[in-house]
Parts: C-alpha cells; structure tokens; sequence
C-alpha cells in the first residue's frame, strides 16, 4: 500500500549509524505514492548539545567528556551508563536535507518546531493576551531562520517523493 504522507516523529532521533538513516529514508520513500509528502522530525546538533550539556550538569556519567566531543563531532550519542536516553542522533540541518536529497526526495521546507518560544511554555502561557499573541506571532515568522533551526529544539523537514 502506498501513502500520500508518511510521519516520522521520533525514528530519525534514534538511528545512530548512518546506513540505518539511509534505509528508513528509503522506507519512507517506498511506501509513498508519487509526489507524496515526508514530515521528518530530527533534533538538531546544537539542540541536542544544548540538551547534553544540560543532562551532564545533573547526571554527568551519562555524557562523559569524550560522550559530548564524540555528539559535537559526529552528531551521535550514546549513553554509556544503563539508566537515561541510550542513544540518540543530531544532524546539522543540511545532513537531514541531504540524506533526503540523495534519497530520491525533494526538499520542501525546514523549520524549528518551537522556534523562539523552545522551553518556554510557562513563561509564554504567563504572558498578557497581546504579549503572547506577539510571540506566537514572532516565532512563526522566525521558525524557518538557520540559527532558530539549529539551536531552539526540535526541528521538522518537509520533503517530497521525486516521480
């Protein structure tokens, strides 16, 4: 069976080795139909080091110094103790695009899903009416800015099926 639009919210988190990216692109692109969209969802590789960096602030034998060279370097993490997130995967921005390039997709858009407002929930549901409908409406404008999609959480690709 063949999809008009195929989901992955989560699996490009996980897949550690290259070869596991490229076949779960492959899979995305098998089962669309022609022209069928991807929403891919990733965490970008300032992100997740924003997020290790923090994990190694209040469990530091999760993300040992040579753990966060290695995810600031290659974008893969694994955690070397049994407890906490195992592993998990923070590609520059172009590399998703990329992985989907030579994948037979065509690229659409990418932007943060959160955008400025990226752990910040509390203090935006706190805000006035007219302040927080101004940061609703800045973050829209900014989600698809570089420096927004690199730094501010998770972040979704758009991609289509080549014919």
């Amino acid at each position: 069976m063949k999809f008009p639009a195929v989901i992955a919210f989560g699996p490009f988190y996980h897949l550690v080795a290259e070869h596991e990216r490229r076949r779960a692109a492959a899979e995305l692109r098998r089962v669309l139909v022609s022209h069928g969209q991807a929403f891919v969802a990733f965490i970008p590789r300032l992100s997740g080091l924003i997020a290790l960096i923090d994990r190694a602030a209040t469990r530091p034998a999760q993300v040992p110094d040579a753990v966060l060279r290695t995810a600031a370097d290659t974008g893969a993490f694994s955690n070397p103790t049994a407890s906490g997130f195992q592993e998990g995967y923070y590609p520059v921005p172009s590399e998703i695009e990329q992985l989907f390039v030579a994948s037979g997709f065509r690229f659409e858009d990418m932007l943060s899903l959160k955008s400025i407002a990226n752990d910040r929930a509390h203090q935006v549901a706190r805000l006035e009416p007219t302040a927080r409908a101004e940061v609703e409406r800045l973050a829209r404008a900014l989600c698809r800015r570089p420096e927004i999609i690199a730094t501010c959480g998770h972040a979704l690709l758009v991609a289509s099926k080549s014919a």
